[in-house]
């Protein structure tokens, strides 16, 4: 998109049309899951993978696809496994038996739950609801604006307000109100946990060259983990009990080793890698 002055600048990727949120389907019956994952993969904007055959296997396929949708099987105790997940927790619909006597499912576990007798009509209604849902990261992607979208994209190279404007064509007090409104649509507070919750969502554009993981010390890894959950210098520093100033020295070690400027940057490097920053490699001279 052009800058609105009409001035030069260079040109700029749009929002990928592959970057779609994802959905995990865990179902006891084999047959009902797979016919879940391909009806639910052709509902736009999903990708759609599993299926899960129980508690376990639901977990590690959400710990790698880090989905913003979950459909399951309400009547297997698999929501009870979403508990042990990082926030921000997977929206959850249920699906259960006309046969389930009442009350023997927990309505609370779920956002929605619905009763799978009715065949798809009631499941194509909840996906409704849930790309209505206004905190829904995954989706919240595709009621940003084509401008906050570009903004995003630039947030997540580490680029300043300052240098957006420039490349925009923008004023810098444009800039922020376009990072705000960013910020209410993915319900963050800043700029790394934006740029952590869209690239764990898989809604950043992926890089031109793929940069390869480098060894991440384990303090490393738990302080990026935890600026993925949005955590802050003092707020990380409380939670692994250490000093701010430590936490912010292993900061600076890691723009030295990722080759970046800021946490934002760092973040869309780690995820790039493939989600999380337990995809790196571990650091050999760590104790």
């Amino acid at each position: 998109m052009p800058p609105q002055d009409g001035s030069s600048a260079p040109a700029l990727p749009g929002p990928a049309a592959a970057i779609r949120p994802r959905v995990v389907v865990q179902c006891r019956d084999r047959m009902l899951g797979d016919a879940l994952v391909e009806w639910c993969g052709r509902q736009t904007p999903f990708v759609a993978v599993g299926p899960a055959a129980d508690g376990a296997a639901l977990l590690r396929l959400c710990r790698t696809h880090r989905p913003v949708l979950v459909v399951l099987d309400a009547e297997g105790g698999a929501c009870e496994a979403l508990a042990q997940l990082p926030p921000p927790r997977p929206y959850v619909i249920g699906l259960r038996s006309s046969r389930c006597p009442r009350g023997s499912v927990s309505a609370s576990a779920f956002n929605q739950l619905i009763d799978r007798s009715g065949g798809l009509p009631p499941l194509a209604a909840a996906l409704h609801a849930f790309l209505a849902h206004p905190v829904v990261t995954g989706t919240a992607y595709y009621r940003l604006t084509a401008r906050e979208a570009e903004v995003l994209s630039l947030l997540g190279t580490g680029l300043r307000t300052a240098e957006i404007a420039v490349l925009l064509g923008l004023s810098p007090r444009t800039v922020d109100n376009h990072r705000r409104r960013i910020y209410a649509k993915l319900g963050v507070q800043c700029v790394s946990h934006a740029v952590a919750a869209a690239a764990s969502a898989g809604l950043l554009p992926p890089p031109a060259i793929l940069p390869q993981p480098v060894p991440l010390t384990p303090r490393e890894r738990q302080i990026l983990e935890l600026a993925d959950r949005g955590l802050s210098t003092k707020q990380t520093a409380r939670v692994l009990l250490v000093s701010a100033k430590t936490v912010e020295n292993t900061w600076r070690h890691l723009y030295g080793k990722l080759g970046v400027h800021g946490r934002a940057q760092a973040l869309a490097i780690v995820h790039s890698w493939g989600g999380s920053p337990d995809a790196a490699p571990v650091d050999p001279q760590s104790s």
